[in-house]
């Protein structure tokens, strides 16, 4: 199973049995437990930031392999060897597994908090209800004023509605301008617009055949 991110803003759930099943810009990947001969334990692998460089994993060129990227962003900044841009750790328990592996990880970086640490708002422990969900592009009052009204009467009021039309364009610059824009960009696959697909990247080669 692996996260990966199909948007600039947003990550969604894959699943495969090698490693050329996985998606570009997977930011976590665990390998089921394997009960044959082998007996391995669950195995969490977490790609890092490492100084200017970000790494993700990406489907290797042949079934047994991950490629892992690691890029800066930049033309001007280039490397040929890194440190740590990759984080393995197995165990029995794949909640504890995620768990623990965060928390080296956090150790590691220094650049985050874990939700143990963290005071979450009050209105995390609201209901809300977003009209992007329904009506994407073509946000309209009676709709929103429907979809509310359907919530209150099923039982399930929204402790606040969020009115969301779409934020920004994220169309590649020959796409004709329609108000079904970007549509198409949720597909799983899709690459990022705003990603450099060539500039400042370094590739490496990770064999991990015998873990699949």
């Amino acid at each position: 199973m692996s996260i990966f991110r199909f948007k600039v803003w947003w990550t969604t759930h894959w699943i495969g049995s090698n490693g050329s099943d996985i998606e570009h810009e997977t930011q976590i990947l665990i390998l089921d437990k394997c009960d044959g001969d082998l007996g391995r334990p669950y195995v969490v692998i977490i790609p890092l930031i490492e100084g200017p460089f970000r790494a993700s994993l990406q489907p290797g060129r042949v079934d047994e392999y991950v490629d892992i990227c690691v890029e800066s962003g930049s033309t001007k900044v280039v490397e040929d060897s890194f440190g740590s841009v990759l984080y393995m750790q197995t165990g029995t328990d794949p909640f504890k597994l995620v768990k623990n592996a965060m928390g080296v990880v956090q150790t590691h970086l220094g650049t985050f908090s874990l939700l143990k640490d963290k005071c979450p708002p009050g209105i995390v422990d609201k209901f809300g209800w977003c009209t992007w969900d329904v009506f994407y592009l073509k946000v309209h009052p009676k709709g929103v004023w429907d979809g509310v009204k359907g919530l209150v009467e099923n039982r399930t009021s929204p402790g606040l509605v969020l009115i969301d039309d779409g934020w920004q364009s994220i169309c590649h610059d020959d796409d004709p301008i329609s108000d079904q824009e970007a549509m198409n960009r949720t597909s799983v696959g899709e690459q990022m617009p705003c990603r450099l697909d060539k500039a400042g990247l370094v590739w490496i080669n990770m064999v991990i055949s015998v873990l699949f």
